[in-house]
């Protein structure tokens, strides 16, 4: 546990020196949305769901006493496509799908070169960040 002082900027001050602890570790946190004013400080878990690498073992104790928590969780989750597939349900395309239920996202997927015919230039492949 380090002992110290927050100055006016948010870092955190150890004796004369004055370090920038990242974000998820900075004794105040703001966060505010454009229809509140409301001024979170001290917080474990943020209301948006972080939960700092810090807490992380505490927040799965507490969570792991509810035994429905994580369940409704993963249900919460969005499941199936999120952008269009467009391309790829064309009829043309989808005897190249691997799979029934997975496609690449019109926006982001890899395209060949056409080889002749204007259909030949889909593959079920993505680009990745």
């Amino acid at each position: 546990v380090a002992i110290g002082s927050l100055s006016d900027d948010g870092d955190f001050r150890k004796g004369n020196n004055t370090t920038a602890m990242p974000t998820d570790e900075k004794m105040t946190k703001k966060l505010h949305s454009e229809n509140s004013e409301t001024y979170y400080n001290l917080l474990k878990y943020l209301p948006n769901g972080i939960v700092s690498l810090s807490h992380l073992w505490d927040y799965v104790q507490e969570k792991c006493l509810d035994e429905k928590h994580f369940a409704e969780e993963f249900q919460a989750l969005p499941s199936g496509p999120q952008l269009p597939t467009n391309i790829a349900l064309h009829p043309e395309n989808r005897k190249k799908n691997r799979y029934k239920d997975l496609y690449a996202y019109d926006v982001n997927r890899v395209q060949l070169k056409p080889l002749g015919n204007d259909e030949s230039d889909y593959i079920n492949a993505s680009f990745v960040d």
